[in-house]
């Protein structure tokens, strides 16, 4: 049985990594064509991420490619509630199933050194969860930081 949408979301903001990475393989696997899964897309990869975490918007201001700390973003999702964690979703292509893991890794490694909580800090917003998504056609990697 396929996870609801509304419950994969809620494992993201939960940071229930293992939810994360079944219910985002399944929604890749079953509502995507390979013709969208093309190399050289990765911006197909993150408008997907982001439609999925728009449903987010009741709890979370959602915003995309937006400049923090040194650098931009693919999305991130700030708390409306004072005290709830806040997320960063780095997206990044592999070019093969092989590269996955690294790509995640170092989607994770960018939002570090690049220091995308910089704009959560400046909203008086202390935990933050990372979140690095690699995508090769219709598998995907995500790890979590």
């Amino acid at each position: 049985m396929y996870i609801n949408v509304e419950d994969l979301m809620r494992a993201f903001a939960a940071g229930d990594i293992e939810t994360v990475r079944d219910g985002l393989s399944q929604y890749i696997e079953v509502l995507t064509s390979s013709f969208d899964a093309q190399k050289g897309k990765e911006a197909f990869y993150h408008g997907f991420v982001l439609g999925l975490t728009a449903t987010l918007t009741g709890d979370y201001r959602i915003r995309s490619n937006r400049e923090s700390g040194f650098g931009r973003y693919d999305i991130a999702a700030f708390p409306r509630k004072a005290g709830e964690r806040g997320m960063v979703i780095e997206c990044k292509q592999a070019e093969s199933e092989d590269a996955l893991e690294t790509k995640a890794q170092e989607a994770l490694e960018q939002i570090k050194d690049r220091d995308y909580d910089a704009e959560f800090r400046a909203q008086g917003i202390e935990g933050v969860l990372h979140y690095g998504i690699s995508f090769c056609g219709k598998h995907v990697h995500v790890e979590m930081m």
